[in-house]
């Protein structure tokens, strides 16, 4: 038996899916408005709620959405470290903030080191780091760091070094690092980094206190914690990367919806509360895109599925092209569906630099081998794992032998194609 536990802005949601279909969901409203505290009290109940999960193999995994607890705090400052080769001259800054402006975030403290890598990783200028004298005392609360430099997706060398400079200066320091983000702009690098360790606080409480709870109420079971997109990963990875699961809602409510239905491939429209979700399908899952478009702070350096908003009236429904329309009668439990329902998802991305065709064929198949080496290190059945996405690209005319790869695999277990306990008003006949 898999649960989903959706932690939502008023209410805590569980569904149990078992033997190929999601049995039934339980809704607890929140009290003081605290819904983590909700859901640790959920937890404590499920075995009442499900007798069937106490059993020696019942409850398998509990798979958390978590992103409507998930804020940035961006009202502590951080100091972003920028290395390049050029600092900013006059009034001109390379990497403007106007999506921090616009979130009223506390300014943070910009500092240009000389440094950083060409597209081959080979040093451009040579680190000085003399700089970082400037900084001021470390203060009561640890500081904040963000450090990004020019073509450290090859080669994080002066990342890692002003890194460790800075903790020798600013012992228990939190430093978030641009390269750990694959994305060719210094800028949407630095910017992931710098919400990634926004969240990263609020995220390591919101780990530890599921893992206590959850572990205390099934202590066989899995935990993990759906990501944008539409996949799920270990909950210990919540902690270090929360980016991955700020925007996990829409792919997650995609993946209850088609699950609901049975869809597996199409084009794909839900509605939730008077707003219609639209996606394509593929294996069951929302298509994704490399970048997520967050509202708040623009690019960020994270796969996200491409579930698209449009406004409309009328009841809560949801509907896949190609196949039949159904009326979902609470729309508040899809979310938690599709936790229940969510395939563990791993990526690998990241640049490399090859001699010929050969090199990269094997290059991506020992990209692909490790990352199904780590799906399997979770718990996953490898004969479960498989590829379903492998992308070899060029990065740029003058450098034809760095490559990029991006490769996904998942490890998708049986799905819900039934429905009990479940009213389904059909709107239409399967095509």
């Amino acid at each position: 038996m898999r649960f989903g536990l959706h932690c939502a802005g008023d209410r805590v949601v569980a569904a149990a899916h078992d033997r190929g279909a999601i049995r039934s969901e339980v809704s607890v409203p929140l009290l003081g408005g605290d819904p983590l505290a909700a859901t640790v009290q959920l937890l404590s109940k499920l075995g009442d709620l499900f007798p069937q999960a106490n059993a020696h193999d019942g409850a398998t995994s509990l798979t958390f959405e978590v992103s409507e607890m998930l804020k940035a705090d961006i009202a502590t400052p951080a100091h972003l470290i920028r290395i390049s080769p050029r600092s900013a001259t006059g009034g001109h800054d390379p990497f403007s903030l106007p999506w921090l402006a616009a979130t009223g975030a506390a300014t943070p403290m910009i500092l240009h080191l000389p440094g950083g890598h060409d597209a081959r990783g080979q040093e451009i200028v040579a680190l000085n780091a003399s700089g970082l004298k400037d900084l001021p005392p470390a203060t009561v609360v640890a500081p904040r760091f963000v450090v990004t430099a020019v073509g450290s997706l090859l080669n994080p060398e002066h990342e890692l070094q002003v890194g460790t400079s800075l903790l020798a200066k600013f012992p228990g320091a939190n430093i978030e690092y641009g390269h750990s983000f694959h994305h060719t702009s210094f800028a949407v690098r630095e910017r992931t980094a710098y919400v990634n360790l926004a969240l990263r606080e609020q995220a390591d409480a919101i780990v530890t206190s599921l893992s206590v709870a959850a572990s205390s109420a099934f202590p066989r079971a899995r935990l993990l914690v759906a990501t944008n997109c539409g996949g799920s990963i270990p909950l210990t990875r919540l902690a270090v990367t929360p980016v991955d699961a700020a925007a996990s809602l829409r792919a997650t409510e995609a993946v209850g919806a088609a699950a609901f239905l049975g869809a597996t491939s199409g084009a794909l429209s839900f509605e939730v509360g008077g707003t219609v979700q639209s996606c394509e399908l593929d294996r069951g899952l929302p298509s994704v895109v490399p970048a997520l478009q967050s509202e708040s702070f623009g690019k960020l350096a994270t796969p996200a599925s491409n579930v698209r908003t449009a406004s409309s009236g009328g009841e809560d429904h949801a509907h896949a092209e190609d196949f039949h329309t159904v009326v979902i009668p609470h729309h508040e439990g899809l979310a938690a569906r599709g936790a229940a329902n969510l395939p563990r998802v791993d990526w690998t991305m990241s640049l490399i630099q090859i001699a010929n065709e050969t090199e990269m064929i094997r290059a991506k198949e020992a990209a692909e081998s490790r990352l199904h080496a780590r799906l399997v290190s979770t718990g996953v059945p490898p004969e479960q794992v498989r590829t379903v996405e492998s992308l070899v690209t060029a990065t740029s005319y003058g450098n034809p032998e760095v490559i990029a790869l991006r490769i996904r695999a998942i490890a998708h277990e049986e799905r819900p194609l039934a429905h009990n306990d479940l009213a389904v008003s059909h709107r239409g006949e399967p095509r």
